[in-house]
């Protein structure tokens, strides 16, 4: 099951299915045109094919990034037709465009919804949504007018697992660059590589070395050996310590908040 990216196919708004060989290295036969998105659910992407009680379902998000919902289309064939019906979108809440996710079952029985947000400069927030079964549709989220169109959760209790619960954790922020390696909340603009940086985590500091500009250099958008971080918050104090060593003229160290713009330091 797959779509159509505008930018490169030159078309979109439709959903395909495709038969492949059992390794799913290579197709065994011609792409077979199962929905046409394009009266009711503009730019279907990223769809996901399943099957349950007979039925073969598709959850594919449209309406785009930050204004889309999230259709299901279930049939009894995979090739269709296909019955197509919203169920999960913003609603009375503030989680705008919820949808491209996917359906996840525990060991418990229970099923559960992954699904993103965009929130501009904070990235893409993911959400984790109850999900339950009425009349071979899913229902995601909460319905309070009991329409089968599910609107996001605010709070929600945990999945519940066999296994021990973890505890409640937040994803980490500060680096002591104490271990033995750069925390998961760090990123590099672009594929790292081992000459950027040195983790010397028994003196518990990242030495960053520079990089030459590249030719044409117009901005920052264009350096490869950014250390970055998502905002963590829409309100927060970031506090480092930094020792630059200059070595020749214009060499230059210190601190940015990245994006779409120009790029302000710090």
């Amino acid at each position: 099951m797959h779509g159509f990216a505008g930018s490169r196919a030159g078309i979109k708004t439709i959903l395909a299915v495709s038969p492949m060989s059992a390794d799913g290295r290579h197709l065994t036969g011609d792409d077979a045109l199962v929905f046409d998105g394009h009266a009711n659910h503009p730019t279907p992407e990223g769809p996901r094919f399943y099957k349950r009680h007979g039925y073969y379902y598709i959850f594919a998000p449209a309406g785009g990034v930050a204004t889309g919902w999230q259709p299901v289309l279930r049939a009894k064939s995979m090739y269709g037709p296909y019955e197509e019906r919203i169920v999960l979108d913003q609603g009375k809440t503030a989680i705008n465009g919820p949808h491209q996710g996917a359906w996840a079952d525990t060991d418990t029985g229970e099923d559960w919804f992954l699904h993103f947000q965009d929130q501009g400069p904070y990235g893409r927030v993911v959400h984790l949504q109850p999900m339950s079964w009425k009349n071979d549709w899913p229902i995601i989220g909460e319905d309070p007018d009991g329409d089968g169109k599910g609107q996001p959760v605010l709070t929600h209790r945990k999945p519940a697992v066999k296994s021990k619960v973890p505890p409640l954790a937040m994803p980490p922020t500060s680096d002591e660059f104490s271990g033995s390696g750069l925390g998961l909340q760090w990123q590099w603009h672009a594929n790292p590589q081992n000459y950027w940086a040195y983790l010397n985590s028994p003196q518990g500091y990242l030495r960053l070395y520079s990089v030459l500009l590249p030719e044409n250099y117009r901005n920052l958008w264009q350096l490869p050996n950014l250390l970055l971080q998502k905002l963590p918050a829409e309100t927060f104090t970031a506090t480092t310590k930094l020792m630059f060593t200059s070595r020749v003229d214009g060499e230059k160290v210190g601190l940015m908040l990245m994006g779409l713009a120009t790029p302000t330091f710090c």
